[in-house]
């Protein structure tokens, strides 16, 4: 019997080549040309849509399947979307913390901020102080006043008086004043109160702090401040002590040192630039407050303005005119005397500049017709000279024998600031000649300079930086200068704030 290809009508399941082809393999006689079987292979539809290769995956085959089948499992994610998934994580998480740490930092629209309240003043983390008084020294600058908020604890408002106190006992200190939005801080240096105490105290014996800013070009921190109204908040943290300069000069009440006439005494000459008017204040009250009565240490002031408005009233005449700054220096002139504290003011839009001339004034010593002896504008008075005997031992060079924390120079340049007053470290280590501590303190006149980079640069050379934290570095600048020329003023020490 001779074998027939049996042919089905396309689209039926039978179509298959395979279905007739084992009887045509048993024959040489009914085999296919191979064209002729690619041919019917074409012509005959497949039973389901052939697979796509390389781009259908197993899942999409299963689908096919029966319905009683079950389902496959779901494959695992790609490495790529967990990476992404975790950073999404790690960055709400980042978000979450620091939307809860600065919730307070929220300004509204009428100043206010919600704040976190009944933390007392501390150097880790910012508390809320209120704005309660605003004034204006010129049309850049003013002077906030900053207290605890009413809310605040009994305990919070103790501990802040506590530490705040403790801040003026040390000297010279400043605080840290953030800005919320940006989560930035700059330091600023508050201003003394001239009067009875150091502090200022309502009613209810509440500590206030005064802040001196200015507003500057692309400073952020003053940018902010100066959008502060009389009620608002900001955030505060310190306080950060600075130098002792009453142990420097060796004067402090009680202490050993010798009594302090004309012949011997030490003395203190601050050039101030701008804002750095509250560092020479705050330096000023620190050292004739902390001072024996008997003594007369004196204080000169030099301090250098832009513009004629930061001086308004220190020439006198009706005090009412004086700005917040200048009532404060009119202050201290009027409770310590016109002869101990000296003001000299300078403006660069009236051409009048510091000169090196101007300091030599003061540095020259007493019994030295430069010296205190001459009248300075705008308080100025005459004094008697008297003849200076012979130097005693400077101080540097007592502290050379071991390296002194208050009068050592070598050891000054790698300073940020002295030992707090009153623990273990603030102590004198200068020994004499024959190598025992001296029945006083030889204590160093200072020269402290105040105010932008750029003039304490100018002054006293730059700051330097080791291990994260600015310290005071040598000495240069004019005052470098000065030293090598005039012996007396290089046994000064230069503080540089």
């Amino acid at each position: 019997m001779r074998p027939s290809l049996r042919v089905s009508r396309l689209g039926s399941p039978a179509t298959s080549l395979a279905s007739v082809i084992p009887c045509c393999r048993t024959s040489h006689l009914c085999r296919l040309p191979r064209r002729l079987q690619s041919r019917v292979e074409l012509a005959a539809p497949p039973a389901r849509p052939p697979a796509r290769r390389h781009f259908t995956s197993s899942r999409q085959r299963c689908a096919d399947n029966t319905e009683s089948e079950a389902p496959s499992q779901r494959p695992p994610k790609s490495r790529r979307g967990l990476w992404v998934v975790s950073t999404l994580l790690l960055v709400a998480g980042a978000y979450w913390t620091a939307s809860d740490s600065s919730s307070h930092d929220q300004v509204h629209d009428d100043g206010s901020s919600n704040h976190r309240t009944g933390s007392s003043l501390n150097q880790e983390t910012f508390v809320p102080f209120q704005v309660v008084a605003r004034e204006t020294v010129s049309p850049t600058a003013f002077v906030l006043t900053l207290r605890l908020p009413r809310v605040a604890t009994p305990e919070s408002r103790a501990a802040t008086r506590q530490l705040i106190n403790k801040a003026w006992q040390h000297g010279l200190w400043s605080i840290e004043v953030k800005q919320p939005q940006l989560q930035i801080a700059r330091d600023y240096t508050p201003l003394p109160d001239v009067g009875d105490a150091n502090v200022k105290s309502s009613d209810n014996d509440d500590v206030e702090i005064r802040i001196f800013v200015r507003t500057v070009p692309g400073g952020e921190v003053s940018r902010y401040l100066s959008q502060r109204v009389v009620g608002s908040t900001i955030d505060v943290r310190g306080p950060r002590l600075s130098f002792d300069v009453s142990s420097r000069l060796a004067s402090r009440e009680g202490s050993d040192a010798a009594p302090m006439g004309p012949a011997g005494q030490k003395q203190v000459v601050i050039l101030a630039g701008g804002t750095g008017i509250a560092t020479a204040l705050q330096a000023a009250a620190s050292v004739l407050s902390t001072s024996p009565s008997t003594s007369t240490i004196p204080v000169a002031i030099l301090w250098a303005n832009r513009l004629a408005q930061d001086t308004v009233g220190l020439e006198g005449g009706d005090a009412s005119l004086a700005n917040p700054v200048v009532r404060d220096l009119r202050a201290l002139q009027a409770q310590y005397g016109a002869d101990r504290v000296r003001v000299l003011s300078y403006v660069d839009a009236q051409r009048t500049f510091i000169q090196d001339s101007d300091v030599h004034k003061f540095v020259s010593g007493p019994g030295d017709h430069r010296g205190w002896g001459v009248s300075v504008w705008p308080f100025g008075s005459s004094t008697t000279p008297v003849a200076a005997p012979s130097p005693p031992p400077s101080a540097s060079a007592m502290a050379s024998a071991q390296p002194c924390v208050y009068h050592s120079k070598k050891t000054l340049e790698r300073l940020e600031s002295d030992p707090e007053y009153g623990s273990a470290r603030a102590c004198c280590l200068c020994k004499n000649a024959s190598g025992r501590t001296p029945a006083s303190p030889p204590g160093s006149s200072l020269i402290l300079v105040s105010g932008p980079d750029g003039f304490v640069s100018a002054w006293a050379g730059p700051k330097t930086w080791a291990a994260g934290l600015e310290r005071q570095g040598p000495v240069g600048g004019i005052l470098r200068k000065m030293a090598a020329k005039d012996p007396k003023l290089a046994e000064w020490q230069v503080l540089k704030l």
